[in-house]
């Protein structure tokens, strides 16, 4: 059965040695999983660190993945939501208030969006894009932790958020890549964000988690806990690090080191002697002891630093929902056991959850979580535009799912799902139209 546009899917995951593109279909009221119709995939040399230094070639990249997603899925790409990546990221704490206006005294839509533009405009330097807004909790004079102000009795409203923000420089040439390639952005998000959404637990987001996605170059971190992101952070270093680090300490070249990682790397090895494998028709003889050591080191470096940035955020020993390794960095043997003995925090490895259809690949291949993640936010945040509203606590994947089809978000669920279906079938043109309209 031929799809509708309106329900499809699509997450694009440009990294920085890979791109991939997924397309599926969003959840419905009988069905509430994310049905993966079809993955495209492409090599990606124009990226370093996470940021663009090749136009052409990441152009290339991206154009390879969505054509080869356009033709495994059956459907014509026309809009995605995209991740950026890269060092330049970072979150900016946003706090601010405004004066309730109105003649009774009682907070209304105008006052929550007019706090929530305040606090991006005094928290966010004028370099930096905010990529990503979650307003955690509100505040009417002295009741706090209020999820939503409106209806509330006061005289001043006030505002505890996160934005996730990255130089504008780096995202408008993201956004000229998109453009070039003929796919329009419905929204942009983060990785760690991502990865969240793909492997959400509720139980977990409500007692405080950290889901640690290992990129090639970067590492990202994200905090939530009840229910609300309170931190992010990326950490530069990641898995094409410990590659190097092999190709120097075992004096081989990087694809030979790369293939050594991926397949044999334990940082829990003991053992003795020496091994050897076939690799691109030439036998390798390594120590499999080296190899363990050398990448623990620089694993554990990387989990040193994210333990000082869970202490200096006030993190550590705080998270009863442990850890989420993601990424094709975590795929290691032993790395769980390394995080959970470094930090003294459960840690776990992040599994994909509430995605359904030709989901073989991103169960089998953590690398994999980061897109079905984004896939899943081009479903939450096309919701979040229609209700005009930021991130708040609990919108994310399985609260923002089932909320939903219970009518408790603010537009009562069904009548947002017709607002959508309804901007989705419009013409590109008519989408502009009718949003200019519902700005006036």
């Amino acid at each position: 059965m031929a799809k509708k546009k309106q329900d499809l899917l699509v997450g694009l995951d440009i990294g920085t040695t890979e791109v991939r593109c997924l397309v599926g279909v969003r959840p419905t009221e009988d069905d509430k999983k994310f049905h993966v119709l079809g993955l495209g995939y492409a090599t990606n040399e124009g990226m370093r660190g996470g940021v663009i230094v090749n136009y052409d070639e990441v152009v290339g990249a991206v154009d390879t993945a969505i054509r080869q997603a356009e033709l495994n899925s059956g459907h014509k790409i026309e809009a995605v939501t995209v991740n950026v990546n890269g060092g330049h990221l970072r979150s900016e704490a946003c706090r601010a208030e405004v004066a309730v206006s109105n003649a009774d005294r009682v907070v209304t839509d105008f006052e929550r969006d007019l706090v929530d533009a305040k606090a991006r405009e005094l928290n966010v330097p004028p370099n930096r894009e905010v990529i990503q807004f979650f307003a955690n909790s509100y505040r009417v004079d002295q009741v706090k932790d209020l999820e939503d102000p409106v209806g509330i009795h006061g005289n001043v409203v006030g505002i505890k958020a996160l934005a996730i923000t990255g130089l504008t420089a780096h995202v408008e040439t993201l956004e000229r890549v998109c453009a070039e390639v003929g796919i329009k952005i419905n929204n942009k998000t983060v990785s760690s964000l991502a990865a969240y959404e793909a492997t959400f637990s509720k139980k977990a987001s409500e007692s405080g988690v950290a889901v640690v996605d290992i990129g090639h170059s970067t590492t990202n971190v994200l905090v939530v806990k009840e229910g609300k992101v309170e931190h992010a952070a990326v950490i530069p270093l990641g898995g094409f690090n410990v590659t190097k680090d092999i190709a120097i300490i075992l004096q081989v070249d990087l694809d030979v080191a790369e293939f050594l990682k991926v397949n044999y790397a334990d940082v829990n090895y003991d053992g003795r002697g020496t091994k050897t494998v076939e690799f691109n028709r030439q036998s390798i003889n390594f120590s499999p002891k080296s190899l363990g050591e050398v990448t623990e080191a620089r694993l554990r470096e990387i989990c040193e630093l994210i333990e000082d940035m869970l202490q200096e955020a006030g993190y550590s020993q705080q998270l009863p929902g442990g850890i989420i390794l993601t990424g094709g960095g975590s795929q290691t043997k032993g790395l769980k056991d390394l995080f959970q003995d470094q930090l003294g925090i459960y840690t776990r490895l992040g599994k994909v959850r509430n995605f359904g259809g030709l989901v073989e690949t991103i169960e089998q291949k953590r690398e994999y979580l980061t897109v079905a993640g984004i896939l899943a936010l081009d479903f939450t945040l096309q919701i979040d535009k229609l209700s005009n509203s930021p991130l708040r606590s609990g919108w994310l994947q399985g609260l923002s799912l089932f909320n939903l089809f219970r009518g408790k978000v603010r537009d009562k669920g069904e009548g947002l799902k017709q607002k959508l279906d309804q901007k989705l079938e419009q013409p590109a043109g008519k989408q502009k139209e009718a949003a200019k309209k519902s700005d006036d």
